[in-house]
């Protein structure tokens, strides 16, 4: 099955086109309505996620969603070259709160087919957000 595709999001700042940063790091002013908001996706519990891995400027955020119940998720890795890897396995997010992860190298995380960072969640309480730093 298919991995579901979670796009990164950039921040909501200037410079000479969308998504490219210069050396002055200024919001567009004003901000437009909804132009600073997070969207969450929720785990796809069947067929997991994955996003594309921009060198050293991915990362990934993760909330549960559900009022009473703890949720885990599991970040895959692969090996690097010392042939470790590292996967964040079985995460625990409990109630109500969230977490971050990353910034994430394409060394020790790129998966192939598709390439990108490889992520799931064991509910779809859990929803993930995956930022691009600047």
């Amino acid at each position: 099955m298919a991995r579901t595709t979670i796009a990164s999001q950039q921040f909501p700042l200037a410079g000479p086109s969308p998504g490219v940063y210069g050396a002055s790091y200024y919001p567009n002013l004003p901000l437009g309505a909804g132009s600073a908001n997070l969207t969450m996706s929720a785990a796809d519990t069947v067929n997991s996620n994955y996003t594309a891995i921009v060198e050293g400027k991915t990362v990934l955020l993760a909330y549960n969603s559900h009022t009473t119940s703890t949720f885990t998720l599991t970040i895959n890795s692969v090996s690097n070259v010392n042939q470790r890897t590292g996967d964040i396995t079985n995460y625990a997010l409990a109630a109500l709160t969230a977490a971050m992860f990353g910034p994430f190298n394409a060394a020790g995380w790129n998966q192939s087919a598709p390439a990108g960072l490889y992520f799931n969640g064991t509910s779809t309480n859990i929803q993930f957000a995956c930022l691009q730093l600047p």
